[in-house]
């Protein structure tokens, strides 16, 4: 755990100089395999219709396992910098709920990263190569899987009066084609399905959920079978799991030239992008490898040079991702920081009684630079005369 002062923390300018260093203290949990059940516990109550009392005591049970025995060492702490292994990369530890009853959230602003070498590329960041850019509600085709979503049009029109200079890609437009071009943009905001195909012993151990409509993803328990047109790499493992996870974009109901996988992501030149925000389902989801954190999207998103990105952890809502992200930019715009601004707009669902579960609001994490994104990016191009 990294410690620093959240409420100070609202410069573009500052770096690691103002993070407070102290010596690592070590403190045991207890066994992983009890951990491991922990966090299968949490993640199965958000695989199943919204039920209050059984989330409430699935993250009070992992509360107890690995925030509990932390207590005394973050008291005082506003800002918590996590970087999880194995199962724990799965789970938004500010959902997790104390003893008092109250939610990590609501006394702590939590943001992630892979390792503590992720702490060294908060360096002067670089500069982004193009304006910022929204794909939002492909035209995925006829036939299945992939369904319309209303709601993410609405969100990449919404993304776009935050970002005045966006270019924004809906219908045919958000192709495969126009994703892959993409340079550096200085913002990337994706509004769209995401999938995480299981591998065989995966799909195995796994229980589908059950069905919230409308949602930005699909359970799949083999990529052969529900998307016959996807090349997969035959070696089967954790590495391959890059091939495993994607996003659906325009034509994805028709040949795999509509998606765009983890493996492609990671060979895009995203250097100088502030923050790619993923906006639909198990973005954040992959395979969990020990000390290398989690293969798929994340991983992707890490080596395509991007400083920071949101991602999600299970299927996201298609009325509430619109609700976080609409309240999110705003906070952005006034020039809150990237981890802060996302803790905000989840507070702001939380008083709302239809998304107050957190299955609405906790899916999506921040990762990687927690502060604010540079004010131009907010304010409307200059005409030249």
């Amino acid at each position: 755990f990294q410690a620093e002062d959240g409420i100070r923390d609202r410069s573009p300018s500052r770096g690691l100089g103002d993070v407070y260093k102290r010596q690592p203290l070590w403190v045991p949990l207890g066994e992983a395999a009890q951990i491991d059940d922990a966090v299968d516990a949490v993640r199965n109550a958000m695989r199943q219709s919204p039920n209050a009392a059984l989330a409430k005591a699935a993250l009070q049970h992992l509360h107890t396992r690995v925030m509990a025995p932390l207590s005394s060492a973050l008291a005082g702490i506003s800002h918590l910098i996590l970087a999880p292994d194995g199962k724990l990369n799965l789970v938004p530890f500010e959902a997790l709920i104390d003893a008092h009853g109250d939610y990590v959230l609501q006394r702590q602003l939590v943001s992630y990263v892979s390792s503590g070498r992720d702490l060294l590329r908060l360096a002067p960041p670089l500069t982004p190569s193009s304006p910022p850019t929204i794909l939002a509600a492909p035209d995925y085709g006829p036939g299945k899987p992939f369904e319309a979503l209303p709601g993410a049009m609405t969100e990449g029109q919404q993304v776009q009066r935050y970002l005045p200079q966006a270019e924004l890609l809906t219908g045919p437009a958000a192709s495969k084609d126009a994703f892959s071009r993409l340079v550096g943009p200085s913002v990337l905001h994706v509004a769209t399905h995401g999938f995480y195909a299981q591998s065989s012993q995966q799909a195995t151990s796994a229980s589908p959920p059950v069905a919230i409509t409308p949602t930005r993803g699909m359970f799949i328990d083999s990529l052969d079978s529900a998307l016959p047109s996807m090349p997969v790499s035959a070696q089967g493992d954790d590495f391959d799991a890059l091939d495993r996870a994607g996003l659906a974009l325009a034509n994805a109901n028709l040949n795999a030239a509509g998606i765009v996988t983890a493996r492609e992501i990671a060979g895009m030149n995203w250097s100088g992008t502030q923050l790619v925000v993923l906006s639909a389902c198990e973005t954040g989801v992959g395979a969990v490898v020990s000390g290398e954190g989690v293969y798929g999207l994340r991983r992707a998103l890490l080596l395509s040079g991007a400083e920071a990105h949101v991602v999600s952890l299970w299927n996201v809502g298609d009325s509430s991702s619109l609700a976080l992200m609409n309240a999110f930019y705003a906070e952005l715009a006034r020039g809150t920081g990237r981890a802060e601004a996302l803790r905000r707009a989840k507070l702001s669902l939380l008083l709302l009684p239809r998304f107050a579960h957190p299955f609405y609001w906790a899916s999506f994490i921040p990762a990687g630079d927690w502060r604010p994104l540079h004010p131009s990016l907010f304010a409307k191009a200059q005409r030249t005369p």
